[in-house]
């Protein structure tokens, strides 16, 4: 989390493109993150990589809704 730039957000409007709802949590931590249109090479970096644990985890979860959310 140290390499991404939270205040250099998209100029567009938050209702164009897509957005996350990130909540992390951590020992004695709880982090929430909104986020419209990632835009930055490390922002996209990290959607990549969330998509990629959701779609291990769909997987392994055997429910058929949200392994549909990851095809």
């Amino acid at each position: 989390m140290t390499s991404y730039d939270l205040f250099d957000a998209n100029r567009g409007i938050t209702l164009d493109g897509i957005g996350y709802e990130y909540l992390i949590f951590a020992p004695n931590t709880e982090i929430r993150i909104s986020l419209n249109n990632p835009n930055s090479k490390n922002w996209k970096t990290w959607e990549k990589e969330i998509f990629s644990l959701g779609s291990r985890l769909a997987k392994k979860s055997e429910i058929t809704e949200l392994k549909e959310i990851f095809e």
